[in-house]
């Protein structure tokens, strides 16, 4: 939005420009009478516009500045809690794994939007869905208000690599589809194995959900084995700890 104030700015401030410069060269060949405080005026204008313009852009530079530094500390938050599930479980890589975090649209409580997310591997790219109650395990668990775990791996392979028609997808069991409308669960049935949910809670109000972190791992279609692994107490203590850190970043100011 600034980008857009400061470009108008700067337009106005050239043509500003030209207009004085105009009324100068016109006052210099006697064309025109000179204008009572004609100077003046024009440095008080002048000011002003350079004034906004670059105290505009000094706020702009440092709100984005502590949005780069959140989005660092997020980041870390995520990236503590997969080494720690790497290493409470060999069995895991940690290229395969990836982690979210979402939080609540301001006062809709049912929608979600994601604030951080970390894919060591870059595998699998987003997936376009709109977040929110009753959608995926991410809904789940901002609807249960608890953590929410699910084994998908069954699910992807059957679905993941076939082409699925809008009928075929009507016949899909509802516990199957979570939520998902037909473009959500084609972009997404063949991306994960197993997803953990883990409630961010408001640290300084019991009760109050900010929003849900999550832990996946990818799904492999060449793998001669699968075994799941994310189900584990250690699992659920590292999100847990991860939620909390990204709850101490993303709460709002007390008022």
């Amino acid at each position: 939005m600034w980008s857009v104030v400061s470009l108008v700015l700067r337009i106005g401030a050239v043509a500003w420009a030209a207009l004085v410069g105009l009324g100068a060269a016109l006052i210099a060949a006697g064309l025109i009478n000179p204008l009572p405080k004609f100077e003046g005026t024009v440095w008080v204008i002048s000011l002003i516009i350079l004034g906004v313009d670059n105290v505009g852009t000094l706020i702009v530079r440092g709100s984005r500045r502590r949005r780069g530094r959140r989005m660092d500390r997020l980041e870390d938050a995520l990236m503590v809690a997969l080494l720690q599930i790497v290493r409470e479980t060999p069995q895991l890589h940690l290229e395969d794994l990836g982690a979210n975090a979402y939080v609540v649209s301001g006062r809709d409580s049912k929608r979600l939007h994601r604030v951080a997310r970390l894919r060591p591997g870059r595998y699998p790219q987003e997936s376009g869905v709109a977040w929110g109650s009753g959608k995926g395990m991410v809904g789940a668990c901002l609807d249960q208000k608890k953590r929410v775990y699910r084994n998908w791996y069954a699910v992807a392979k059957k679905y993941g690599n076939t082409d699925i028609s809008p009928e075929a997808f009507e016949k899909i069991p509802v516990n199957t589809r979570c939520g998902f409308t037909y473009e959500e669960f084609v972009s997404i049935v063949g991306k994960y194995s197993e997803v953990l949910a883990e409630p961010i809670w408001d640290l300084r109000n019991d009760g109050r959900i900010l929003g849900v972190l999550t832990v996946d791992r990818a799904y492999r279609s060449g793998e001669s084995e699968y075994t799941p692994l994310l189900d584990k107490r250690a699992t659920h203590e590292s999100a847990g700890l991860a939620a909390s850190v990204v709850s101490r970043i993303v709460r709002p100011k007390a008022s």
